[in-house]
Formats: structure tokens, sequence, C-alpha cells
């Protein structure tokens, strides 16, 4: 009798545990709320693993690439996660390339491989395929001018730093 209640007490908690999208929409909120990544590590860790769990066990799912996506952004912005961010994104991006996150996950992953890798001849392949597959997207622009920029010659970008300091010198003169 006793195995019977605790099977049946058993059942009701597994039973009663919140659905999963409420779990995905609690996790969201409480990521949204930090005001840096590393403010609370473990539960961006966890909001990764379960995002990318849920989009893998669910794929047709229409929160899945928003939820694939989700993980992809914030492991961009973990400390030396950059690469299983591309990898994220390329995914989303392969699954997803008819829907709006599949291209801004082609986007970002051209973004990450700029910004965050350094690697400017990958984000520029990366920009390209995405002005070949979405031309017309709202985001066409600006990836045709970072696509330029991740091309330009590399002096240009070593005489930035000395370029800023002097708009900057003239710029205090003035005042």
């Amino acid at each position: 009798m006793k195995a019977f209640f605790w099977g049946l007490t058993l059942f009701g908690i597994v039973w009663g545990c919140s659905d999963p999208v409420e779990e995905l929409q609690s996790l969201e909120a409480q990521v949204r709320q930090l005001e840096t990544i590393e403010e609370d590590t473990a539960l961006v860790a966890r909001a990764v693993e379960t995002f990318q769990t849920f989009a893998e066990e669910n794929p047709q799912d229409t929160l899945a690439p928003r939820y694939a996506l989700m993980a992809a952004d914030l492991e961009r912005n973990r400390p030396g996660r950059a690469l299983y961010a591309i990898a994220q994104y390329d995914t989303v991006y392969r699954l997803y390339s008819n829907r709006p996150e599949g291209a801004l996950a082609l986007f970002s992953m051209a973004l990450t491989f700029d910004e965050v890798v350094g690697n400017r001849a990958l984000a520029g392949r990366a920009y390209t395929l995405f002005l070949d597959t979405y031309p017309q997207h709202p985001l066409a622009k600006q990836a045709e001018d970072l696509r330029f920029l991740a091309a330009s010659d590399s002096a240009v970008w070593q005489a930035l730093p000395e370029w800023q300091k002097r708009a900057q010198i003239k710029s205090n003169r003035k005042r």
C-alpha cells in the first residue's frame, strides 16, 4: 500500500510539473532580467541547455527556431563560447532557412565571426552567403556594409586606433 501511495505521489509530481513552454518562458524572463551574462552564469548555462534541448527534441514546434536562436545568442555572449554559438547559429540557419530565425542566425553567425572571433575572412563569407540567400532582407544593407569592412585592407584596421586618437585630440581642441 505504501509503494502504491508513493508511486501515486510521484506520478502526481511528474504530472503536475510545469508545461515545457512555461519553463522556457520562465527561463527566458529570468535571463532577460540579467544585466550581464556574468551576473548568473549558472542560470545562463541552464537556459542554454534547456533551449537547445527543447529545439532538438521538438524541431517541428513553431517555438523551436526561436529558442535555438536564443541559445546561440546566449552562447555568443559567454566567454569562450563563440564557436559553440557559431555552430548553433549554423544549425538554426540550416534547419530553418525559410523562417525569419534562419536569416537572423546567418547574420548573427557573420557578426560573431567578425566581432567575437575576429576572423574577417569567414565573416565576409558569411555576409556574402547572407546577401545571396536573403537579398531583400531588412539587414541586407547592413550586411553589405559589414562585408565591405570585413574585406577592407588590414592596414586600414591597424591605422584606425591612431586615426581615432587624432580625431579625439582635434575634437578636444575645438571645445
